[in-house]
């Protein structure tokens, strides 16, 4: 896999499977009662909370795969770059739903406390105690990926590679251990554990070792033994159907030191050998045309499918699936007419950056 290429193997089909599994999940809400044979149907393709966690994957995976290029190319990293490239991807979509959100809020039609809509508008939503609702409730994830672009790329650049690389394997060690002390020493957060960038940073981090796997002969070597379709077909069984079963029976026992780690590395997994294995069937599959269109447009989709996929919305409850057309269809107007003229233009706000030698600025 060349460093710089315009596109990732099967990258989008991985993020198109991820937006999936958060709509399926939202939708059921919607839909009509299932038969009772379909439950085990259910509880696989219908995951809202996997499909965040191979979002968080992918996530750590690809910036820090885009700061190392960067690195490879001038010797260096810009984080005025970095953040010229995340503002203009992030805030123009995620404030133009919260704009729509706080101009139904001011006709009544929804319910929504200024007080969380400060909270979300701040990337604060998963810290604040106060926060709760529907309406910007998808807004947890997002903070923790904002939390995540404040920290790791100066981290990165402070570090260098391999010290990082050592460092976000010492975060996934200790990440269960953290989530236990949580629970016990701050009881009052206990139901944030999932939604908070300090105990749920290995998720991150597992993607963050996949990239800079690349930097390091031994980590790459031992990701490529490793590596092989049966361990990736065992992790997709693992998170798919075991793991869901195995925290619906032990809730918090099981997911704060096992569950949720477990989850992060099988879903490494599938992401390492589906992005290195793109022709076979299963990297076929993730590389299908009308999937990748889907994780194109997958952010807006995330934002707009909390306005649709709930019984909430007296237009559209339980009308499915037009629902998810709509949410569908206001997705791909907000990444065609806002998101991409927005990132054709960004160019124009980056600044030079002069292209070194990559072997003479070594921070390691």
């Amino acid at each position: 896999m060349n460093r710089g290429g315009d596109r990732l193997p099967s990258l989008d089909g991985l993020r198109g499977l991820s937006i999936g599994l958060v709509l399926l999940g939202h939708a059921l809400a919607t839909m009509p009662a299932w038969p009772r044979w379909l439950y085990p149907i259910e509880t696989v393709a219908a995951n809202a909370e996997l499909g965040v966690s191979f979002f968080f994957v992918i996530s750590g995976y690809l910036i820090t795969h885009l700061l190392m290029s960067e690195r490879a190319r001038t010797g260096r990293i810009s984080l005025y770059n970095f953040y010229v490239r995340r503002v203009t991807r992030i805030i123009p979509a995620y404030y133009l739903y919260l704009g729509f959100v706080g101009l139904l809020a001011a006709g009544g039609y929804v319910q929504v406390r200024g007080k969380d809509f400060s909270a979300a508008a701040i990337f604060l939503w998963n810290y604040l105690p106060w926060t709760a609702g529907w309406w910007l409730g998808q807004s947890w994830s997002l903070c923790i990926e904002e939390q995540f672009y404040l920290l790791w790329p100066a981290t990165l650049m402070m570090l260098g590679p391999r010290r990082a690389l050592k460092l976000a394997l010492a975060i996934i060690a200790l990440e269960p251990f953290i989530r236990v002390a949580n629970y016990w020493l701050w009881p009052a957060a206990r139901g944030r554990i999932p939604v908070m960038l300090h105990t749920r940073a290995d998720v991150l981090m597992f993607g963050c070792v996949l990239a800079l796997a690349h930097e390091d002969r031994r980590a790459g070597a031992m990701l490529e033994r490793i590596g092989r379709p049966w361990i990736a077909g065992l992790a997709a069984v693992f998170i798919f159907t075991i793991d869901p079963f195995l925290g619906a029976r032990w809730r918090g026992a099981w997911a704060l030191p096992f569950g949720m780690s477990l989850e992060g590395a099988g879903i490494a997994a599938i992401v390492w050998w589906l992005m290195h294995n793109p022709t076979t069937r299963a990297g076929r599959l993730f590389n299908q045309p009308a999937l990748m269109w889907i994780g194109g447009i997958s952010y807006s989709l995330y934002l707009w499918q909390q306005m649709f996929l709930t019984p909430l919305n007296r237009t559209l409850s339980g009308r499915f699936p037009l629902n998810l057309g709509c949410a569908i269809g206001v997705a791909a107007a907000s990444y065609y007419l806002l998101e991409r003229p927005i990132m054709r233009r960004r160019g124009r706000l980056m600044r030079p950056v002069a292209v070194a030698n990559p072997a003479a600025s070594d921070a390691l």
